[in-house]
């Protein structure tokens, strides 16, 4: 299954992205809690001034009702009607908020209860005022009384707000302390998370690291067996190690080709040698051929000068074309002249007979043939005293197929790896047409004992090195 990869880019994206979402909420909440406990506090205060503030109206508006009474001054009633108005105003204000407890309303009821009454003591002594002082002064006598019953409430109000106020406070401080404390270690948890991921994504990246350090040393120290690096869930990562398993690879390939073709050079330099062991003066054997095959022609003996010229065909192809490719026509060529020399050698036990099939002259390593046929003469039939057979078949079709089949004694799978007579045998031949078309099995042997042997040559249709 193909891994899901990321790039370390992304990956510390994500994660700053993800501490920025997180310490915004968490600051989100804190300040949402904060709001909510100065909220309540601010009312608090805002009710306990208003309260203070009623108090403050009504010992205002009992000094001014003093005032009247001690000076009879008309203009002072407008005062006191504002005052009055004002305090109506702010009872009416505060009135819900300080039902807080029931023994808070029974304060504020008591002292609603008494204000009226207090606003019908001072309407009544406006009423009586210069008309009897008996009945005046006991009115302004009830008004102080009244005075003095609704500021004592007033008091006890305020003390049963305040104590109300601090129990509100310190619940709501408390809920503030636990909620800090839930979001302290919802911190200190978000803090070990975030560390516990920075040491896997660390030591996932440098294990990545140390395994291509190690490769890397491996390889330094020619150990081309090491396997490749795995793949890695961090996309630059794994380029790297795609580009070192890549160069492994390469390296290991430049080094095979490296000794393919020294093993190559190796053959080339057997193929001269033996081509020089043969060339003992070959311009000295060409004329001593040259000077036979005209006796022969004098002397009327055409099958001696057909024999010399085969002769000469042959060693002329394998001096001249020992390290280039030839077209097969060249080949089969000195392959034919071959035959007819064992024709002739052969003539009452082996029978030779080419099939051949439409073909491209296509290019082959030279001498490819000879030593297969002549490995079949001498190894298969040669012990046979009659009906000898070897057949060779040419056709093409993705390749280029050579057969060459002969029905003598079979060979052993040892004497198939021997090089023979012609100093070439058919290990070199396999070995040359492998380096030089960078292919194996191209020269396959099938052979039963009694019954014959088939080499089959496949040529590929593209050129090789």
């Amino acid at each position: 299954m193909k891994k899901t990869r990321t790039t370390i880019k992304k990956s510390i994206y994500k994660l700053i992205l993800f501490i920025t979402i997180f310490l915004f909420l968490l600051n989100v909440l804190t300040t949402v809690i904060v709001n909510i406990i100065t909220k309540d506090y601010t009312e608090l205060m805002e009710n306990s001034i208003q309260l203070s503030q009623v108090t403050v109206n009504l010992q205002n508006s009992n000094h001014t009702i003093n005032r009247i009474i001690s000076t009879n001054d008309p203009d002072l009633w407008d005062a006191l009607d504002n005052q009055l108005l004002d305090i109506n105003r702010q009872l009416d204000h505060i009135r819900i908020t300080l039902e807080f407890t029931s023994t808070g309303r029974i304060y504020f009821r008591n002292i609603q209860n008494m204000y009226d009454n207090y606003k019908f003591l001072i309407n009544q002594y406006a009423l009586v005022q210069h008309e009897n002082n008996l009945v005046e002064y006991g009115i302004a006598q009830d008004i102080k009384t009244q005075f003095s019953y609704i500021n004592n409430h007033c008091q006890l109000l305020t003390q049963e707000y305040l104590q109300h106020s601090s129990e509100t406070y310190a619940q709501a401080l408390a809920t503030y302390n636990k909620y800090r404390s839930i979001t302290f270690i919802a911190l200190i948890l978000f803090i070990i998370l975030l560390i516990g991921f920075s040491v896997l994504f660390i030591r996932s990246m440098n294990r990545s690291l140390e395994r291509l350090c190690y490769k890397a040393e491996e390889l330094s120290k020619k150990n081309w067996t090491i396997e490749d690096i795995e793949e890695n869930r961090y996309e630059e990562l794994h380029t790297l190690a795609q580009a070192f398993n890549n160069m492994k690879h390469e390296i290991i390939t430049y080094i095979d080709d490296v000794k393919d073709k020294a093993k190559l050079q190796i053959i080339l330099k057997e193929t001269q040698l033996s081509a020089l062991q043969m060339q003992i003066n070959p311009h000295f054997l060409f004329n001593t051929l040259n000077i036979i095959s005209r006796i022969a022609l004098f002397n009327n003996v055409p099958e001696i000068m057909a024999l010399i010229d085969a002769i000469s065909k042959i060693l002329r192809y394998s001096l001249s074309h020992a390290k280039e490719l030839v077209p097969l026509s060249q080949e089969l060529d000195v392959l034919n002249a071959y035959i007819h020399i064992q024709e002739t050698r052969f003539s009452d036990t082996i029978q030779f007979q080419v099939n051949m099939k439409e073909h491209d002259d296509i290019p082959v390593p030279p001498m490819i043939l000879q030593p297969i046929v002549e490995n079949a003469i001498e190894h298969g039939l040669k012990t046979k005293s009659e009906n000898g057979q070897i057949t060779i078949t040419i056709y093409q079709d993705d390749q280029l197929v050579i057969q060459i089949a002969d029905n003598g004694i079979g060979m052993q799978a040892l004497s198939t790896e021997k090089k023979q007579t012609t100093g070439i045998g058919l290990n070199n031949v396999r070995q040359r047409l492998q380096l030089t078309f960078n292919q194996d099995n191209l020269l396959n042997i099938q052979s039963h004992q009694g019954e014959g042997t088939t080499v089959t040559i496949k040529i590929p249709l593209e050129g090789g090195v």
